[in-house]
């Protein structure tokens, strides 16, 4: 998302002699599994120097087009960028595919880092938050959000009324030592026999889309979005 931003600014603006490059690269030797710059050391970073590409026309293109579909209020945008020609951002196709995953889902209301947090909970039993947060990493292609954005998540997923989830500890500690378990409700969401946006209603922004009151009309089916009648 950061980088569709600066390509758009850029498609705006007049570059004359300025020479943009570009490193992108999926994985790195001798880092399994790895999921971004973040996890190389400072001695690591210098050889990739030798990998940057210039920035082209198509990109900044693809960039200004995919910034728009983000900002914009219809979720379709995006969904007709991924049946575009994606590939000169190779990893933007992933990064849109993964964020309409965050619409609360057709099965049970909950977004995909919803699910994945119930889940980590109700397969662990008792657990930390940082534990948890481990975990879910771990269900995730790429890395998608950091630690203060799971714990609003977690949070969220706490409130009164219809909680999903208990959190106990000092709440002058870390939150990441802080204890979480799953409710019954939690269990009954997860597996689909509660819808979650149903319960408590919608408040939330995904990129340019505001979904609110007491249904969403987008719904993620797994595979594409759903529209539900108003």
């Amino acid at each position: 998302m950061i980088l569709i931003r600066l390509l758009d600014w850029f498609a705006r603006r007049e570059l004359g002699h300025t020479r943009l490059s570009l490193i992108c690269i999926g994985e790195y030797p001798g880092v399994p599994g790895f999921r971004g710059l973040g996890e190389v050391q400072a001695d690591q970073l210098g050889p990739l120097l030798d990998t940057r590409l210039d920035v082209l026309l198509p990109q900044i293109q693809l960039g200004h087009a995919a910034w728009r579909a983000f900002t914009g209020s219809d979720p379709v945008s995006m969904e007709n960028l991924l049946a575009a020609d994606t590939t000169p951002l190779p990893f933007l196709a992933g990064a849109f595919e993964r964020l309409l995953e965050e619409f609360p889902s057709t099965h049970n209301g909950l977004a995909r880092s919803e699910q994945q947090a119930l889940r980590a909970v109700a397969e662990s039993g008792s657990t930390t938050a940082g534990r948890m947060f481990l975990a879910i990493q771990n269900m995730e292609e790429r890395s998608f959000m950091g630690d203060t954005s799971f714990w609003r998540i977690l949070t969220r997923l706490a409130a009164e009324p219809h909680p999903l989830l208990h959190i106990s500890g000092r709440t002058e500690e870390s939150f990441s030592k802080r204890t979480v378990d799953i409710t019954e409700l939690g269990r009954q969401v997860l597996v689909g026999n509660e819808d979650y946006v149903r319960l408590r209603g919608i408040d939330k922004w995904i990129g340019g889309v505001h979904l609110h009151d007491a249904e969403s009309r987008w719904r993620w089916s797994g595979s594409n979005l759903v529209t539900l009648p108003i």
